[in-house]
């Protein structure tokens, strides 16, 4: 075969295995394997706001958070009776919402179970407890805090948000959510490669 005939061939293997590549990356892409992370901390679109809760109901939410922060830091699976009942109302009504599609878990035992999983196989949570916004009206209390999670492949960002009602003058968690703050990648983020990372 003459070198003429060589190289035609050539061109013709290199652009199969780069249109297997562009196949696999955009495979991956819309898998949904590929997410964009946001660089630096979160901020809020509009005005800046602590929420509308009295210094003194702000101060008292706030020991329940940074309670909240406390157990996921210590992962202490012996005391999760404890901090159940320290910081989430018993009902069949409360709830906690996951990062990912079916974490939705109603009522006291769910819950137990699922904080059971994150503290025994879920990344390390830091939620920036002083950022928090804090709204209050009687004994109703809405909140809103970012933080990240902190896997051995790198930290996601995460928001925190919840409802909290005051029974017997203390503060106890109704609601719970979790929600990751990065979105799945699209093709054009390929011009912006240092923001991709590959979920777990």
């Amino acid at each position: 075969m003459s070198r003429d005939g060589k190289m035609p061939a050539l061109f013709r293997w290199i652009g199969i295995v780069a249109l297997l590549g562009i196949s696999f990356l955009s495979g991956w892409l819309l898998n949904g394997r590929i997410g964009v992370s946001i660089s630096g901390v979160e901020q809020a679109q509009g005005n800046s706001s602590q929420g509308n809760a009295s210094p003194a109901a702000r101060e008292e939410i706030l020991v329940v958070l940074h309670a909240f922060q406390d157990g996921y830091t210590k992962r202490d699976v012996a005391k999760i009776d404890a901090f159940m009942d320290d910081l989430f109302v018993r009902s069949d009504e409360v709830q906690l919402l996951g990062t990912d599609s079916g974490e939705w878990n109603r009522g006291f035992t769910a819950i137990e179970k699922f904080i059971r999983n994150d503290w025994t196989y879920w990344g390390n949570v830091r939620i920036d407890v002083e950022r928090a916004t804090i709204s209050a009206k009687e004994d109703v209390a809405w909140v809103a805090l970012p933080g990240r999670v902190e896997f051995a492949s790198g930290p996601r960002p995460i928001r925190l948000t919840g409802t909290l009602i005051r029974t017997d003058g203390k503060w106890k968690f109704e609601l719970v959510q979790f929600q990751w703050l990065d979105r799945k990648a699209g093709l054009r983020d390929l011009l912006y490669l240092r923001n991709l990372r590959v979920s777990r």
